[in-house]
């Protein structure tokens, strides 16, 4: 014999006869239940809208718990995809896709894929630039105009030297980069930028450009 259909009671929620007209366990009766209907999205049929699987079809009457943890799963996996992808340049001789923090090229050769190397150079050389200007400026202050803080004690003193020191340190530095590098800098975008557009990624300009920042900030 088939099983019987059951559908729990809207006020004990304990299983009863589909066709019960009053429940066997709270005793409520069940005839002014309003029942409320859907269409089975496989065959089109009217069916309970508490029912799962559909008596005609005997298919799946919902699909929104599929669909979703469907959904999130791809849009996990495009995310981390994305993610990954944000991580990877090209080689701006062979096109070569490589990971950014790659220090040369395996295709071929180039031992600075992404000019970073280069743009890291332009800051040493910005950083060390402004250090000898300071000290030198210091010390022409110091020798040939008196130029003294006069702060008590002496470790506030010192305290007030290193601030003004570091101060013009960014100062200088960023004047020199300005001054001697950045029409390099740009040049060197403008190319990644054209290769960039010619592998089909023109997006990941924006990740040399991070790249770029995190080297001279």
């Amino acid at each position: 014999m088939d099983q019987q259909k059951t559908k729990k009671c809207p006020y004990c929620g304990e299983e009863i006869l589909a066709v019960a007209k009053k429940c066997k366990h709270c005793g409520e009766w069940l005839e002014n239940e309003v029942q409320v209907m859907k269409a089975c999205p496989v065959c089109g049929e009217m069916i309970d809208a508490n029912l799962t699987v559909c008596p005609h079809c005997d298919e799946l009457t919902h699909f929104s718990d599929i669909q979703t943890d469907a959904l999130t799963k791809e849009h996990s996996t495009h995310m981390v995809e994305s993610t990954e992808d944000d991580k990877f340049l090209y080689c701006k001789s062979c096109k070569a896709k490589l990971h950014m923090d790659s220090e040369s090229c395996n295709s071929c050769g180039d031992n600075d894929p992404f000019y970073f190397k280069k743009i890291k150079r332009f800051e040493n050389i910005s950083c060390w630039g402004a250090a000898i200007v300071i000290l030198g400026l210091l010390y022409f202050a110091n020798a040939y105009m008196g130029f003294r803080l006069n702060i008590s004690p002496a470790w506030l003193e010192f305290v007030c030297f290193m601030v003004i020191y570091i101060i013009l340190f960014g100062i200088i530095a960023v004047i020199i980069r300005r001054i001697l590098f950045q029409s390099y800098i740009r040049d060197y975008e403008s190319v990644m930028h054209r290769l960039f557009g010619d592998v089909g990624h023109p997006s990941a300009i924006n990740s040399w450009k991070a790249k770029v920042d995190k080297i001279l900030y």
